[in-house]
């Protein structure tokens, strides 16, 4: 299990409560022995069970998810699922940023900056987390136990956000967008301690 899920006594694995409007989602990583390319493999069979607002128990299942087996070069050509990209490069932005929370708690600036450069480095490209990345770096100048507190607040985001059915790429801070057209718990902000202004 990639996404930081809690395993119950059962074996099942605790999803994020879903809201309206939105989906959660749950990242695996799945370890294979080699096969013959040309092959088709059964790789997972899922089932989905839940509680409705109204009490009344729910459950789903999914068919077994079957794949060939690609040689290579056909794995190399494949498409690249920018959505599954995205989430996984939320959740290895929330891992890293694990030893940036200890250091800006320590208090060492110095540390605190290499961390935010390799951060930037590695997740620039991402305009949301690059965004994010810069917020941070004015916190650290300002005051690191309220950028260890926004640390702390991005990971908890970044590993377990409910995603809008209709999310689009990121443009910009969505924090003081209006509740009637997104939900404050599905909006992108670029700091997450920030709650929206009220006039």
């Amino acid at each position: 299990m990639i996404s930081p899920a809690q395993q119950l006594a059962d074996g099942s694995w605790r999803m994020t409560d879903l809201a309206w409007g939105a989906e959660a989602w749950l990242a695996v990583r799945l370890h294979l022995s080699p096969s013959t390319a040309g092959q088709t493999r059964d790789l997972l069979a899922a089932s989905v069970s839940g509680t409705a607002l109204d009490g009344n128990q729910m459950q789903s299942y999914a068919p077994v998810l079957q794949l060939p087996v690609l040689d290579a070069a056909a794995l190399q050509s494949l498409p690249r699922n920018d959505t599954a990209y995205t989430r996984l490069e939320e959740l290895a932005f929330a891992k890293a940023s694990e030893q940036l929370r200890q250091l800006a708690k320590d208090g060492d600036r110095q540390a605190t900056q290499r961390a935010l450069d390799v951060l930037e480095k590695r997740f620039g490209h991402h305009p949301w987390l690059n965004a994010k990345i810069e917020q941070l770096r004015q916190l650290a100048d300002q005051d690191s136990e309220m950028m260890a507190k926004e640390v702390r607040y991005s990971m908890m985001r970044m590993s377990r956000r409910l995603v809008s059915k209709e999310e689009m790429a990121y443009a910009g801070d969505e924090t003081h967008i209006s509740e009637s057209v997104m939900p404050s718990f599905l909006r992108k902000k670029v700091s997450e301690g920030k709650g929206k202004k009220q006039d």
